[in-house]
């Protein structure tokens, strides 16, 4: 019966969980994580996912997808456009109370040689949007999961 009733609680928009700030995670911290989907069928389309946190206890979540403009690219042209619409929410949500203070982006499946065309095209665009909001000036964290490791872990 309690499974049933944390179900209508969280589908009602009740928050079931959150996280505690630490030393290490500010209260007002977004966390940004951004991928490349590529259809290796069809070979129609490339699509970036994006999702951001918008509440200070990670308990809601803004989200898009975006087509690329040419199938097989990596480098996300939208994901500028994207952080300005989470932050919005995330002021939004706040009851337009404050903004994010951190921002953690982890992109996922950059391959070494990308490395320099994100942060050319992904981080300036993002830390353009940045700085469009007036007087804000967030700590800004840009990490790239490299698409091939060798590393194992155990």
């Amino acid at each position: 019966m309690s499974k049933l009733i944390l179900q209508i609680a969280a589908k009602t928009g009740s928050q079931l969980w959150a996280l505690a700030p630490t030393e290490n995670l500010l209260l007002k911290t977004m966390v940004v994580g951004i991928d490349v989907f590529h259809d290796t069928v069809k070979m129609k389309t490339s699509v970036v996912g994006f999702v951001a946190s918008i509440h200070p206890a990670f308990t809601q979540y803004y989200n898009s997808v975006k087509l690329q403009p040419k199938s097989g690219q990596e480098i996300a042209t939208s994901v500028s456009s994207c952080l300005g619409e989470a932050l919005t929410a995330f002021f939004e949500n706040t009851k337009r109370r404050f903004m994010p203070e951190h921002i953690i982006v982890y992109r996922d499946g950059v391959a070494d040689s990308q490395i320099d065309a994100v942060r050319q095209y992904e981080v300036q665009g993002m830390k353009n949007i940045i700085s469009s909001f007036e007087n804000y000036n967030p700590n800004f964290t840009y990490i790239i999961v490299n698409k091939k490791t060798n590393a194992k872990l155990f």
